[in-house]
């Protein structure tokens, strides 16, 4: 996702970053029972502008941990949210 601007510009994740882990079918159960199809997630580590570590928030008391997970809108993925007021 880009933001449009004078020059588009792609954020790169940084540790503490806000983003969104789209919820795989073959996730634990604390992530993927009665889940959406994303939650919110922060970055705890970065390998690079694609991949990081992840601290999910599952609804509910568990959360999880993910690690070297790549940049994308699919399952097993993150990808950054919406930018305020587009959604």
């Amino acid at each position: 996702m880009s933001y449009k601007g004078i020059a588009e510009y792609t954020p790169e994740p940084t540790v503490g970053s806000i983003v969104r882990y789209h919820v795989a079918k073959s996730d634990p159960p604390e992530v993927s029972s009665n889940a959406p199809e994303q939650l919110p997630a922060i970055v705890l580590r970065v390998f690079s502008s694609r991949v990081v570590n992840l601290h999910i928030f599952c609804d509910g008391i568990m959360d999880a941990w993910k690690t070297n997970v790549t940049f994308g809108e699919r399952e097993g993925c993150w990808s950054w949210p919406p930018k305020a007021g587009t959604q």
